[in-house]
């Protein structure tokens, strides 16, 4: 795994931090920097865990997309993804530990979540 340290975060409305279930853990997206131009020469996001225990910062997203507006579901994170050059959004999911990424709808985008 690669530890990240974080430039510079806040100055967006857009920016969420999301408190995992046991306290111990934070998710959020952040730009990247990619090496190529990605999605029409903008940088692409990723999505983060902050362990607040051991204050390193880990991209659980994999590199080839663009994965932003989490939402946590008890462990399992939902977002929304891109792949380069596409304007076609899917929502996405994968474990909080980065684990069982998987596309769950495709060409779908601004979703949430409400528990009953």
């Amino acid at each position: 795994d690669t530890t990240y340290k974080i430039k510079e975060f806040g100055g967006s409305s857009a920016e969420e931090c999301i408190l995992t279930p046991d306290n111990e853990k934070i998710v959020f997206d952040a730009t990247v920097d990619e090496p190529d131009s990605w999605h029409f020469g903008e940088r692409p996001s990723a999505i983060f865990v902050y362990d607040i225990k051991s204050q390193k910062t880990i991209r659980i997203s994999p590199v080839g997309y663009c994965c932003l507006s989490p939402h946590l579901d008890g462990n399992k994170i939902y977002f929304e993804c891109l792949t380069p050059n596409s304007l076609i959004r899917n929502i996405c999911s994968m474990d909080v530990d980065g684990k069982n990424f998987r596309i769950e709808f495709r060409d779908c985008s601004s979703f949430s979540i409400s528990k009953n």
